[in-house]
């Protein structure tokens, strides 16, 4: 499918055009080329114009989508894969799935102060795969697509005997010198998170146990919302030195961003921002919420680190977006001293690792 997800395609005025038209047939029983045409269609229309003044130059039919960068900046790249049973269930909503897959390159994009533009998706899937599932895919991914202002502009289809995996890779735009990374992060800087911590990881536990209700806590799992505006707020008006997307855990995010600069670090367990529900619903579940905040992966938030005098204008400047607010909850030390979590009654623990994939 090089590069076959033609945004000028005239069935893709309406993602939700066929949503209410069921089609019970198997990807193998549509043939190749329908499938891209439905697809192309399921995702609805693509934006045209993305990122700092780039624009689109060549999209569907050649080997390659062609783009022109907005003048003075630099492109970033980013890939992610879902493989079912591994990275989501089978009785999951398709179109939150399809969000997922484009939230969560859109969210690394973030994390370093760019802009979304353009992604590529490849579809490894077995010949029995139901087309509706994957339209339904599609049409998540085609309305997190507009949402974040980001053209589906290719990409290839290959043949599996049994699993299902959809790989989406993103490019980007940041300007040279607003690009923040992990390897900025100096002593005394202050550590602040976006948001609420382990909302995500509580509404799968609760779905995976049985337990009712508490529907804010999964939808929060399963459409995470990228910070692109609080992250681009923060770092244009602010000394933000190191900056990443929680999406392995407090524990292991902070982690890699104090090895990526040489620091360690100090984090007040009662400063992590922890919700109502999360508190609620981890007594239904006999777990700890501040585990869950610490150790549960796949919240999308950011973690900054700034300099003390840059405390209160980056908590306006992510405030000024509207939709959640920041907060302090630590401080980057010297690396001898570690990356220690201090309790609500005063005591030092090392700060536990999160979710690895092996």
């Amino acid at each position: 499918m090089k590069s076959s997800l033609d945004n000028q395609n005239p069935k893709a005025q309406n993602p939700r055009a066929n949503a209410g038209q069921e089609d019970s047939r198997t990807v193998s029983e549509v043939g190749e080329f329908e499938l891209i045409d439905r697809l192309v269609a399921a995702l609805g229309e693509m934006p045209l114009v993305t990122g700092l003044g780039s624009s689109l130059v060549l999209g569907a039919g050649d080997d390659c989508a062609a783009a022109r960068p907005g003048p003075g900046a630099l492109t970033l790249f980013t890939t992610d894969t879902m493989v079912s049973g591994i990275h989501f269930l089978p009785e999951f909503p398709p179109e939150d799935l399809g969000w997922k897959s484009l939230a969560t390159n859109i969210s690394d994009i973030a994390s370093m102060g760019g802009l979304p533009t353009m992604a590529l998706v490849t579809l490894a899937i077995p010949a029995c795969l139901n087309l509706e599932w994957l339209l339904g895919w599609y049409r998540g991914m085609g309305e997190c697509a507009r949402t974040y202002n980001v053209n589906v502009c290719g990409g290839d289809i290959v043949r599996t005997l049994q699993d299902v995996a959809i790989t989406v890779s993103l490019s980007g735009e940041v300007e040279a010198e607003r690009m923040v990374t992990r390897s900025g992060v100096c002593v005394g800087d202050r550590l602040i998170v976006t948001g609420c911590l382990g909302d995500s990881a509580g509404g799968l536990a609760l779905h995976q146990a049985g337990v009712p209700g508490f529907a804010s806590l999964l939808k929060t799992h399963l459409q995470p919302q990228p910070r692109v505006t609080e992250a681009r707020l923060a770092s244009c008006s602010c000394q933000v030195h190191g900056m990443l997307d929680l999406s392995d855990g407090l524990g292991g995010d902070l982690r890699h961003l104090c090895e990526a600069s040489g620091v360690g670090a100090r984090v007040d367990s009662a400063s992590i921002p922890i919700s109502a529900e999360l508190r609620r619903a981890a007594i239904h579940l006999k777990q700890s919420a501040l585990q869950f905040a610490i150790r549960g992966g796949e919240d999308y938030e950011l973690l900054l680190a700034v300099s003390p005098a840059s405390v209160q204008p980056t908590l306006d400047a992510i405030a000024s977006a509207g939709r959640i607010s920041g907060t302090v909850i630590g401080t980057i030390l010297p690396a001898s001293a570690g990356v220690l979590l201090i309790t609500e009654d005063g005591a030092e623990w090392e700060l536990d690792r999160s979710f690895t994939h092996f």
